[in-house]
C-alpha cells in the first residue's frame, strides 16, 4: 500500500510512509476521500432490532374490501393493516410481501363484505413506544387496534383459538311468509321469535354440514362441525326497520356454512321448505340450500379459553372484557350503521328474499344449487380455525366423481353379472307455487341387464356347442385385454 504525500511518494518502508499508511492521511487541502475513516462500529455492526410474538386485537368494517387475507391487486384488510405496522416500525418493508417471515397467522379470515368486530392476529414485531396509537394513526378509520399484548413464543392464533362467534344483523322481513309480498313494514308475529329458535337449536351439536358448503362430500370427515350454540335475539328498531341478531357460536365453520343455516332457516320460516329440512340436511342426500347475502355477518368474538387457564399466570390473557365499550363503540359507527343504509340503499336482503322460491329443497334434483357455482370469494375457517380457512383453502373442492377412479373404471370394464337392476325412480312433481323453470325432472332409468340364468343344482346339463365355447373363450380373454391396458394406463388404483 503506498501512500502519497506532496509531491513525495512514500514507500511502505519508510516510518513516515508506516504512519501515512497507517493514519490513511489524504494530501494536505484536498478533499477527503477515505472510506475507511468513515467506517463507525456501527455501520459494521447495525444493531439488531429485538421483536417479540404479539397478538393483536383489532376489529374492521369489511365494506369497500376484498375480503381479509392479503391478495396481490386487489384492496383488502390484511395489506392496509400491513402498510400500517411498516409505517408504525413494527414490521419491516419486506415482510408486507412475505408475512411468514414474520410468522404471521390469522385467527379467521372474511370474505368480500364481511366485517369483524373482534378479530385477533398474531405475529413477531418490533417494540415501538405508544406502538397502539402509533398504529391507529396509520390505519384507516374502519379498522381499529384495540390492544398489542406479548405472548408466548409459540403462540399460533389459529392454532390455540377454541372458538369464534358470528352475528348476523338482519331485518325481519328475511323470514316473510311467501303469502305476502316483501316489504321493508313486515314485522315478526308475537311467536316469530320462539320459532326462529326453536329452528336454530336443530343445528346445535355435531353434525354433517356437507350440505351447507361447497364440493364436500358426505363422507369427507371435514364436513363434521361442532355447533356449541345459536340463537335469535329479541327484534329492535333500526331507522323504521324491524332488525334481529342471530349468534352462533362453534369450534370452526366452513365456507358458506352459516350464511346457508341462516338461509335454509329463513326458507323454513316462509313456507318454501319443510320444518324437517334442517335435519334431512345432515343426510346424505345432496339438497339445494340457499345462502344468506354476506351483508349481515359479522365476526363477533374469538376465545382462547385454554390459553388463558395455561399461560394467564405468567402473561396478559387474551380476554376482551375491559375493550367492550370500544369495540360497542366501533361497531356502532362503522358496522351496523353501514349495514343499515346499504340495505336501505340497494334492498340486498329484501331482493334475496324474492329468490327463495327458485330452490328446490327434496327431490332427485336437490342437488348443488346454484349459489355453489359462483362466488368462490368466501374462505374456510377449517377443522383449525382457518379456513376457512385452513387449513386455509376451502377443503376438497377439487375431488372428483368416482367415475374419474380407476377403480370404478374397471369395475365398468368387468361387469358382474348378476348385479340387480337399477330401479326406476317415479318424478316428483313440482311445487304448485312454482314456475316451470324449476321443474323437477327424474334421471331417466338406465336399461337393467338382463339377468343371467342359472341352472339348478339337480337339473341335468344343458348341451353347449363348441362353437359357443369358442366365441365366449375369446371375449372373456378380450376383456381381459382390455381392462389390463386401461389399468396400466390409468395406474395405480389412490
Amino acid at each position: 500500500c503506498v501512500a502519497e504525500t506532496g509531491s513525495k511518494r512514500i514507500g511502505p518502508d519508510d516510518s513516515e510512509g508506516g504512519d501515512a499508511k497507517r493514519a490513511c492521511v489524504d494530501p494536505p487541502g484536498a478533499e477527503s476521500t477515505s472510506v475507511i475513516s468513515e467506517i463507525t462500529p456501527a455501520a459494521l455492526k447495525a444493531p439488531r432490532v429485538k421483536v417479540k410474538k404479539t397478538a393483536i386485537l383489532l376489529g374492521y368494517s369489511g365494506t369497500g374490501y376484498q375480503g381479509m387475507q392479503l391478495n396481490p391487486g386487489v384492496r383488502t384488510i390484511e395489506a392496509d393493516i400491513f402498510d400500517a405496522m411498516s409505517k408504525a416500525g413494527l414490521i419491516k418493508p419486506e415482510f408486507i410481501a412475505a408475512p411468514r417471515k414474520m410468522d404471521y397467522q390469522r385467527t379467521a379470515r372474511t370474505d368480500k363484505g364481511v366485517h369483524a368486530a373482534r378479530q385477533v392476529v398474531s405475529l413477531k414485531c418490533a417494540e415501538v413506544p405508544d406502538g397502539l396509537a402509533v398504529l391507529n394513526s396509520h390505519l384507516p378509520a374502519q379498522i381499529r387496534a384495540f390492544a398489542i399484548i406479548r405472548v408466548i413464543k409459540s403462540f399460533n392464533c389459529k392454532k390455540q383459538c377454541d372458538a369464534r362467534s358470528y352475528e348476523y344483523f338482519c331485518p325481519t322481513y328475511m323470514f316473510i311468509p311467501k303469502e305476502l309480498e316483501p316489504c321493508r313494514t313486515y314485522r315478526l308475529p308475537e311467536d316469530g321469535v320462539a320459532r326462529i329458535n326453536g329452528l336454530l337449536a336443530q343445528y346445535r351439536g355435531t353434525h354433517n354440514f356437507h350440505n351447507f358448503t361447497c364440493k364436500r362430500a358426505f363422507k369427507d370427515a371435514s364436513a363434521m362441525r361442532y355447533i356449541m350454540s345459536f340463537t335469535c335475539s329479541e327484534p329492535f328498531l333500526v331507522d323504521g326497520l324491524e332488525f334481529v341478531t342471530l349468534t352462533v357460536k362453534g369450534q370452526s365453520f366452513m365456507m358458506h356454512q352459516i350464511r346457508k343455516m341462516i338461509g335454509l332457516t329463513a326458507a323454513i320460516m316462509g313456507g318454501y321448505a319443510q320444518p324437517d329440512a334442517i335435519k334431512n340436511s345432515f343426510l346424505e342426500p345432496r339438497m339445494d340450500v340457499p345462502r344468506a347475502p354476506g351483508l349481515g355477518l359479522v365476526l363477533d368474538s374469538i376465545f382462547f379459553d385454554h390459553y388463558n387457564k395455561k399461560f394467564g399466570k405468567s402473561h396478559q390473557k387474551l380476554e376482551w372484557g375491559q375493550y367492550d365499550p370500544l369495540v360497542k363503540q366501533f361497531k356502532h359507527d362503522f358496522i351496523y350503521s353501514a349495514m343499515v343504509a346499504t340495505e336501505r340503499q340497494e334492498n340486498i336482503i329484501l331482493e334475496w328474499t324474492k329468490t327463495l322460491k327458485a330452490h328446490v329443497f327434496t327431490g332427485p334434483s336437490a342437488g348443488v344449487g346454484k349459489d355453489d357455482e359462483s362466488e368462490d370469494d368466501e374462505k374456510d375457517d377449517g377443522p383449525d380455525g382457518d379456513a376457512d380457512g385452513n387449513d386455509d383453502g376451502a377443503g376438497s373442492a377439487d375431488e372428483a366423481d368416482d367415475d374419474d377412479k380407476p377403480s370404478a373404471r374397471r369395475a365398468r370394464a368387468t361387469p358382474t353379472a348378476s348385479a340387480p337392476a337399477p330401479t326406476p325412480v317415479a318424478p316428483i312433481a313440482a311445487p304448485a307455487d312454482q314456475t316451470s323453470s324449476v321443474a323437477v325432472l327424474a334421471p331417466a332409468p338406465s336399461a337393467a341387464p338382463e339377468p343371467m340364468e342359472v341352472a339348478a343344482t339337480d337339473a341335468a346339463p344343458a348341451a353347449v356347442s363348441t362353437e359357443s365355447v369358442t366365441a365366449s373363450v375369446q371375449t372373456a380373454l378380450l376383456t381381459e385385454t382390455e381392462t389390463a391396458a386401461s389399468t396400466a394406463q390409468l395406474g395405480p388404483a389412490q
